[in-house]
């Protein structure tokens, strides 16, 4: 069967950490017609937002010191500075390691920021700046973005996050597009929360287990997604045309062969608590909150996890989409008899977001 919709950014899998907590915190990039190019009028007025969000950030967090890396010509002398301002004896702070594999790990985590920069993902890590740093302060979030890429426009904005055929996206109203600068606000705001996770002391644990960096993913987005929501809301209201089309390609993951970001029943749930943070003191405390506790209660832990991923890999194949895990999940599952009716479910689920966004049923699938 030939695919409705397929992924074609770099796979996860090829640039995982080798440890069995591989997780990688990034949101490939759907742009089939190559790098954007911004005029230097609009370039400027990213940079604006990203500056402006990034000074936000330091001022909440007196112990987090954000470095930005861009693809551009200076990412050569921006790579060489990032290790000036860590030092010899710097740590990773994201995942949870042995000290014997410190130095191994803090390699492994350079070499992943620059693959992702390379590719033009972004992405986050979190540093312990070493005795040797030059870094003005105690820990470095390392966030590599393409700005222009990721909001030269809403039709880019967009497009970003809804990796679907052209002839597919076009029939996308252009009502129900992203707004480009709210799209740089959230991406930001998402990707610096993996890193506010783990100043928080929370990093990903180590395991032993087949699928558990596919877990653990999976977990950290539905985290990052809701609380870049939330973040959006506090500035922006809640029922906004943003909100509600994040939501619908959130709820689409499936059709893109993307089960790790099926976000949207925490999304949902989270603004549903929405009205109660209006006074709750700090933004940013309201919304880490909320966005623990949403991925905390739609997680029931890595058997179900599990399952999840195989009723999702019978139902991408309904879409003609191949998922690379699938069916091996019963593996650890000897116990387990498979469930139609979560694959009916999430069939159901998708078709609805699909109808939502683009005003049309979903080809090929019963209403």
């Amino acid at each position: 069967m030939k695919p409705l919709f397929n992924k074609s950014a770099l796979g996860v899998a090829a640039i995982c950490l080798l440890m069995g907590t591989g997780l990688v915190h990034a949101d490939h990039l759907a742009s089939p017609a190559g790098r954007a190019q911004c005029s230097k009028e609009r370039q400027q007025a990213l940079d604006t937002i990203v500056q402006r969000k990034l000074e936000f950030y330091e001022v909440q967090f007196p112990d987090i010191q954000i470095f930005l890396l861009m693809n551009d010509t200076h990412r050569a002398h921006r790579m060489a500075e990032l290790l000036r301002l860590l030092g010899q004896d710097a740590a990773n702070l994201d995942y949870e390691h042995p000290p014997r594999l410190r130095a191994d790990l803090l390699e492994v985590s350079l070499d992943r920021v620059e693959i992702l920069l390379h590719n033009n993902f972004s992405s986050s890590a979190l540093f312990r700046v070493g005795e040797s740093g030059q870094a003005r302060r105690q820990q470095l979030c390392v966030l590599t973005l393409d700005s222009c890429g990721i909001a030269k426009d809403n039709y880019h904005a967009t497009r970003h996050l809804l990796d679907v055929p052209e002839q597919v996206f076009a029939h996308l109203p252009a009502k129900r597009y992203l707004d480009a600068d709210q799209h740089l606000e959230f991406v930001i705001d998402h990707e610096i929360h993996h890193c506010l996770v783990a100043h928080r002391g929370e990093p990903i644990p180590m395991s032993k287990r087949e699928y558990w960096a596919s877990y653990m993913q999976w977990r950290s987005e539905k985290g990052a997604d809701v609380y870049g929501l939330i973040m959006h809301a506090f500035k922006y209201g809640a029922d906004t045309n943003y909100a509600n089309t994040l939501t619908d390609i959130r709820g689409m993951s499936l059709l893109v062969g993307d089960p790790d970001h099926y976000s949207c029943t925490a999304m949902t749930a989270a603004m549903q608590r929405f009205p109660e943070l209006a006074d709750n003191g700090s933004v940013v405390e309201s919304a880490l909150t909320v966005a623990a506790k949403s991925r905390n209660e739609t997680d029931c832990g890595y058997e179900e996890y599990l399952k999840y991923r195989y009723a999702a890999s019978r139902a991408m194949r309904r879409f003609g989409i191949t998922d690379p895990i699938g069916h091996a999940v019963l593996g650890e599952l000897s116990y387990y008899k498979p469930e139609p009716a979560r694959v009916d479910t999430l069939l159901r689920e998708a078709s609805k977001h699909y109808q939502q966004l683009f005003g049309v049923p979903l080809p090929g699938i019963a209403h």
